[in-house]
């Protein structure tokens, strides 16, 4: 009983261990200087790299998205392509040059189509379809894209220059 008094009294002493000085509460001005501190020691430790050196988001969103304005135009050629039931075999035929100008917001402003489709049936139905592409929004001026249409090829969509 001595041993297992004597072993607890020996354990609660460890336990307790010394006072490490003032483990008191911290005033708000106590803690703002220690983060102030802490603040100056980040700055002194970082170097100015000059900035970004990739582009942010923002910057990708600003320019004109190159490849997904091609999948949009694509799936509206493809589209297009359907218009060839319109008229019938006497309409023109080939390939069809159509002129997009897209606003900012990445709607179509105008559009226009070659002559041999220009006032036809046919032709009307392909602006119809490439009218209605939409775009991501970019930054800047308008932008203009000629497309190209192949009603004559068994092949999907068409191709930009």
């Amino acid at each position: 009983m001595r041993k297992s008094a004597l072993l607890l009294l020996a354990a609660l002493a460890v336990g307790c261990g010394p006072s490490y000085g003032a483990q008191g509460v911290k005033s708000p001005e106590e803690i703002l200087d220690e983060q102030l501190e802490e603040d100056e020691k980040n700055a002194a430790n970082q170097t100015d790299t000059g900035g970004p050196t990739e582009e942010t988001d923002m910057d990708k969103r600003a320019k004109w998205d190159k490849h997904q304005s091609e999948l949009e135009l694509i799936r509206a050629a493809r589209s297009a392509k359907s218009c060839v039931g319109v008229v019938t075999s006497e309409g023109p035929q080939g390939t069809a040059k159509v002129t997009l100008t897209f606003s900012p917001d990445g709607n179509v402003k105008a559009s226009d189509i070659n002559s041999p489709f220009k006032d036809t049936p046919l032709g009307k139905c392909i602006l119809n379809a490439m009218a209605n592409v939409v775009v991501p929004p970019f930054s800047g001026d308008d932008h203009i894209v000629d497309w190209d249409i192949d009603l004559d090829a068994k092949d999907e969509g068409g191709e930009g220059e």
